[in-house]
């Protein structure tokens, strides 16, 4: 089914009645202060919309520009689990936000279109706010607390059986109390759903090159270490951001994990005596080098062996 295109819901969300929610109907679009243009943000399956009521309140509107058959059916999984976690305030709250799916979210022309209402989080995205703390003169208690509280939200997730399936640093922000927030749902994971198929592959510089494409709950284990990894190596060396930031990336890349023995990164780490270092970089090759990602070592034994937990 072709799904409408960035200028038509660009259209259509200008009009309130094309909604069908209450919710919407109240709230208004977030304009640029020069163009008066609604301002969106495109990605690669759809668009997302700042909406505000009076108070300011803001919520964050994704309208979906690819179609994905079996999208409604995950979407209302995650709706679902959400709900039930939210109500109950369990760990994973704290690190995600509320997120509520709409099949008949907005009319484009005369057919409704499915939309996804999420809250909105201020905070810069993680590798951002990772590289403007290595350019500090000291950044050490700060990246350490970070990696405390990654893992923390690694726990948290595994505690509520959620896997979110593409851990990057273009899916984290950082708040300005130093919480980390996971956005960008496409590729979550809820009970529900374990044992289907991978809709995303994730980005390439953090997942495993034997990734599977089924869901299962590990699935997050190798970009987690990848991420605890970098925190832990740029506290003891934070020079190391410099040389190998591609802004893409948290210090590690796609090459590295193919052939670590002729990585420039690991043989630099090889020649750090931090003992933290240490232990995340024996456990990123025993990683890279595993035939499958069951040869994995888990997240929480790392964790564990830094005194993280």
């Amino acid at each position: 089914m072709l799904m409408p295109g960035r200028d038509a819901y660009v259209e259509a969300v200008q009009n309130p009645d094309n909604f069908g929610l209450p919710l919407l109907k109240r709230l208004g679009l977030v304009r640029h202060p020069e163009t008066n243009a609604p301002m969106a943000w495109p990605g690669a399956f759809g668009i997302v919309f700042r909406m505000e009521n009076s108070h300011g309140d803001a919520r964050a509107v994704k309208c979906f520009t690819s179609a994905y058959p079996i999208r409604a059916e995950r979407y209302e999984a995650v709706s679902d689990y959400f709900d039930t976690l939210f109500s109950r305030n369990t760990a994973s709250v704290r690190f995600l936000a509320e997120s509520y799916y709409a099949r008949q979210g907005v009319q484009v022309g005369r057919r409704w279109q499915p939309l996804l209402i999420m809250e909105w989080v201020e905070g810069d995205l993680f590798n951002r706010h990772v590289g403007a703390l290595c350019a500090q003169s000291y950044p050490r208690p700060q990246l350490l607390a970070l990696a405390r509280t990654w893992a923390e939200l690694m726990r948290a997730l595994r505690a509520d059986r959620l896997v979110h399936g593409d851990l990057q640093h273009g899916n984290m922000l950082v708040t300005p109390d130093g919480t980390v927030k996971l956005i960008d749902y496409d590729g979550m994971c809820v009970p529900l759903l374990i044992g289907r198929f991978v809709l995303e592959g994730g980005h390439p510089n953090y997942q495993h090159p034997c990734r599977v494409q089924q869901y299962n709950e590990r699935l997050d284990e190798f970009s987690g270490l990848v991420i605890l990894a970098a925190l832990v190596i740029l506290a003891a060396c934070p020079d190391l951001w410099d040389r190998y930031d591609i802004r893409r990336n948290m210090l590690f890349q796609e090459s590295d994990f193919k052939n670590p023995e002729g990585s420039a990164l690991f043989a630099e780490l090889d020649t750090l005596e931090e003992p933290g270092v240490r232990i995340v970089t024996q456990a990123m090759r025993r990683a890279c080098l595993a035939r499958n990602t069951d040869g994995i070592p888990s997240f929480d034994s790392v964790a564990g062996a830094l005194g993280l937990y």
